[in-house]
């Protein structure tokens, strides 16, 4: 699809004016393209370092998230506890902790790994 319009723009990384055949045009070249898609995604690996490293997630704030729910899965049984999901687990395969099946999910109840915790 071409067109007959010819407008003059200013190319948004080099900075040259060039001629741009539609209207959505921002760059003289492809090059230009290139190199500053490339720009930006180097600012946005910047961006989120720097915001790890002023805000770092709280584990804190998410087991306490945890210790609301009733239900918890194989993932958040572990990092509730401490241990490895491997951990969680063998402790189902031991019979040690009760679990439930929904489909291919495994659920435990918080009330049991409130219970494990009672006969240790």
């Amino acid at each position: 699809m071409s067109s007959n319009i010819e407008i003059e723009k200013k190319c948004v990384y080099c900075s040259n004016k060039f001629i741009a055949k539609t209207l959505k045009t921002k760059y003289c070249s492809l090059k230009c393209n290139q190199k500053h898609y490339k720009q930006r995604k180097r600012q946005e690996k910047i961006d989120n370092y720097t915001e790890e490293q002023i805000n770092p997630p709280n584990e804190q704030n998410i087991k306490i998230d945890l210790k609301d729910k009733e239900f918890l899965s194989v993932s958040q049984a572990a990092l509730l506890i401490g241990v490895s999901k491997r951990t969680i687990y063998r402790l189902i395969q031991n019979k040690e902790l009760k679990h439930h099946k929904i489909g291919s999910r495994t659920i435990i109840k918080r009330f049991d790994i409130n219970k494990l915790f009672e006969e240790i």
